[in-house]
């Protein structure tokens, strides 16, 4: 695992990019990014209903687009446990890197969208071992955890990233 500081922040921070890129050691300018218009995520994820919904409705569906689509041209997949599910499984799951996220604490009064500004960090062992924003202050509370793991073992993962094609 090496250290990779996030480069963008809200409405399109790219913390989640940030914890890939450490955990894989991977440069993150080569990874996935909201497009930095929203007429361009509009155009693809319309408002459905603007009284209620937001542009960033709109970029959590790109986000989760990006991101399953990136995952599936790598042959990877992840293992997403929620907090509260968390007793249910062996703590050494997690005797692995892997992402960690909840409320961000850039955002304490969660006011940031219908479900307020969200973070994500780098774990190990379900603890907290690295923060990719600049001011390192983790999260608020944790919501759950991904373990990023290859889709199908038999085929390698992140073809022409290590080669640097």
């Amino acid at each position: 695992m090496i250290e990779v500081t996030q480069t963008k922040f809200a409405p399109r921070g790219d913390c989640y990019a940030a914890c890939i890129a450490s955990i894989f050691e991977l440069d993150i300018n080569r990874l996935p990014h909201l497009p930095e218009d929203d007429e361009t995520v509009l155009a693809k994820f319309p408002i459905k209903n603007p009284e209620y919904y937001g542009v960033n409705d709109s970029r959590i569906q790109w986000w989760h687009d990006m991101w399953s689509e990136w995952f599936r041209d790598n042959n990877l997949t992840k293992l997403r446990i929620n907090t509260e599910k968390l007793g249910q499984y062996d703590r050494q799951v997690l005797n692995t890197w892997h992402i960690i996220d909840g409320p961000s604490p850039r955002d304490p009064e969660q006011t940031y969208g219908s479900n307020g500004m969200k973070h994500a960090v780098v774990g190990r062992k379900g603890l907290i071992r690295f923060d990719p924003h600049p001011d390192r202050t983790g999260l608020l509370a944790n919501d759950g955890y991904e373990i990023v793991i290859p889709a199908d073992p038999a085929k390698p993962i992140l073809e022409g990233y290590r080669s640097g094609k």
